[in-house]
C-alpha cells in the first residue's frame, strides 16, 4: 500500500490518534498550549509503513521505531503494559 492512497490515510490517522493519547512525552498534541496536532507525524509514517507491509506489528518492532526516532524505546517511556496495550490497538487498524 502506497503513502497517499485512502486505506494508507486511514492507517496513519489512526496510528497518530493512538500515539497522541498515549502521549509518551506528554507534549498534549492539538491541545491549545500543546504541541501540534501532528507532533508524532514522523512516527505514525513509520508504524503505518510497517503494519502495512507485515500486517501487524509488535512491541520490539515498536520500540525499535521509537528508538530510531528517540534514542530509547517506547516501552521505556511508557511503561512495557501500556506498551503492549498501543501495539494490541495499532494492530486493531489493520484487521
Amino acid at each position: 500500500m502506497e503513502p497517499g492512497t485512502r486505506s494508507w490515510k486511514q492507517v496513519t490517522a489512526g496510528v497518530l490518534a493512538l500515539l497522541s493519547e498515549v502521549d509518551p512525552y506528554r507534549l498534549d498534541p492539538g491541545m491549545p498550549e500543546g504541541a501540534p496536532e501532528d507532533e508524532y507525524a514522523p512516527e505514525a509514517n513509520a508504524i503505518t509503513r510497517h503494519l502495512l507491509s507485515h500486517g501487524t506489528v509488535d512491541v520490539d518492532q515498536v520500540d525499535a521505531i521509537w528508538h530510531d526516532c528517540f534514542d530509547e524505546s517506547l516501552s521505556k517511556v511508557t511503561g512495557a503494559e501500556a506498551a503492549e496495550n498501543l501495539v494490541s490497538r495499532l494492530n486493531q487498524l489493520v484487521r
